[in-house]
């Protein structure tokens, strides 16, 4: 057996993992890109003045888990 059959043993591995992980994360980047062109379309369009953007800005942060964190220890 010796070091090139362990060799030949872990490159196939680890191929394999690459083409069972790869597609996954591919997927997963691809949608983090979506998104993120979202946001910019979205920041192209901003206006500071915007009410409603104000809103969602506030619920946004108000949702964050620091915020629900800080006003759990808050009420203890």
């Amino acid at each position: 057996m010796g070091t090139p059959y362990l060799q030949r043993i872990l490159n196939q591995q680890l191929t394999n993992h690459i083409r069972t992980t790869l597609p996954g994360l591919r997927n997963k980047l691809q949608a983090q890109l979506l998104s993120m062109e979202k946001d910019v379309e979205e920041y192209c369009n901003f206006r500071p003045d915007d009410p409603t953007r104000k809103t969602k800005a506030l619920m946004q942060y108000a949702d964050s888990p620091h915020v629900l964190c800080c006003l759990y220890s808050f009420q203890e």
